[in-house]
């Protein structure tokens, strides 16, 4: 038994695949987005081209493509990547670039990072990760290196993200988990190398998503739900009292998670959502056939 254990770890650790190179010309990405204010997701493509010097370093041109196909491509800034396995990014040549990821933190290291918010606006959102494991993760038929990043909370530490080596975060190459509430949510749908496909997101059928929840908002808000982002118990406060209402949750691929009834005559209603995965929710609450209101909620 023991030299079937060990045969095991080496037959695994022989096929771990570490200090690949993210910034380069033979990779692509393709990124789920969730747009908050019209409660739609739609479909992202990036890559790295060209070699650009922006005194005093090498960056790759970073490319974005909104279509299925990918036909047509736009300028979307310049990445580049240094011998310390830290991914830079900036917008364009005269704002400042920020660091996205730095793959060569060990277990208990801490970075401050940036993820992309809005490209046009040159929007970014900061945060602080601590590396509380590292592990592997398939990417096609090797096992890359995978970082568990968490954020401090209450209760000691919450893990809100991974890095994979060559890959980028799973949140979507570009971007970071940033846990805001109210805004676009982003996350890695497929990755290939060499025109060769060799992730895709689980949860999505293909590498082009485009939804829409059919949802036209209501004047003034409907519910409110607190504390959120949430780890335990999350509570739905209607603005009257409800008339045979449902609470329904669901991820951003549209998938119902959990239903929960709310009494006629009821303002409040407790959602157990301890249960969840990390990550981010849509919270709908319906009257009857009626669409009440939809939130975004995070749970952590």
């Amino acid at each position: 038994m023991k030299t079937l254990l060990l045969f095991l770890v080496l037959l695994i650790s022989g096929m771990i695949v570490q200090s690949q190179s993210i910034v380069s010309s033979d990779k692509l990405w393709s990124n789920v987005i969730f747009h908050y204010s019209s409660m739609t997701l739609s479909t992202e493509h990036i890559r790295f081209t060209n070699d650009t010097v922006i005194n005093p370093w090498e960056y790759k041109r970073v490319e974005r493509s909104l279509d299925e196909n990918q036909i047509y491509w736009s300028f979307y800034g310049y990445s580049r990547e240094d011998t310390e396995k830290r991914i830079f990014y900036r917008t364009n040549a005269m704002e400042p670039e920020h660091l996205l990821y730095a793959l060569n933190l060990n277990v208990g290291d801490s970075a401050q990072v940036s993820g992309l918010i809005n490209y046009s606006q040159n929007s970014f959102t900061e945060m602080i990760y601590f590396v509380t494991a590292i592990d592997s993760f398939l990417i096609g038929d090797t096992f890359r290196k995978q970082l568990h990043l968490s954020i401090p909370s209450g209760t000691g530490m919450d893990e809100v993200e991974n890095w994979v080596d060559s890959v980028g975060s799973k949140s979507g190459i570009l971007h970071n988990w940033d846990g805001m509430v109210g805004g676009d949510g982003f996350g890695l749908l497929c990755y290939s190398e060499n025109d060769v496909l060799l992730y895709q997101n689980p949860s999505y059928p293909s590498c082009y998503v485009i939804t829409n929840l059919n949802y036209t908002p209501e004047k003034g808000p409907v519910f409110q739900t607190s504390p959120n982002p949430a780890s335990g118990q999350l509570t739905v406060t209607l603005d009257h009292p409800a008339k045979a209402s449902k609470i329904y949750l669901f991820d951003i691929t549209g998938r119902l998670q959990l239903t929960t009834c709310i009494r006629t005559g009821q303002l409040k209603a407790i959602v157990d959502v301890s249960s969840l995965k990390h990550g981010v929710y849509l919270l709908k609450v319906m009257e009857g056939e009626k669409v009440s209101g939809v939130e975004k909620v995070v749970v952590q």
